[in-house]
């Protein structure tokens, strides 16, 4: 199994633009809530490489854009159904 990227099996979805997810932040071991901006993409293999997101909550110092992160297809989950309202934190 090629270690970047999984193949989707049944049971895991490739989440579409404006889902709300759970995933790994990049250079942490930590899930954040985060905006699918780009759903991941098949490989020339046929398995699926990385998403686009906005992670909440997350802009950088003096700016009040929310950068996107790239995150691989196997750090992304869907979020559960009581973390899906805008006012959950």
């Amino acid at each position: 199994c090629n270690a970047s990227s999984y193949e989707v099996k049944a049971g895991y979805p490739n989440h579409q633009p404006g889902s709300l997810v759970l995933a790994v932040y990049p250079g942490t071991t930590v899930f954040y809530r985060a905006t699918v901006v780009a759903a991941a993409r098949k490989t020339k293999g046929g398995a699926y490489g990385e998403y686009q997101l906005e992670f909440d909550d997350d802009t950088e110092e003096g700016s009040t854009e929310i950068p996107k992160r790239t995150v691989p297809f196997r750090h992304v989950v869907a979020a559960p159904s009581f973390m899906q309202h805008a006012n959950y934190r």
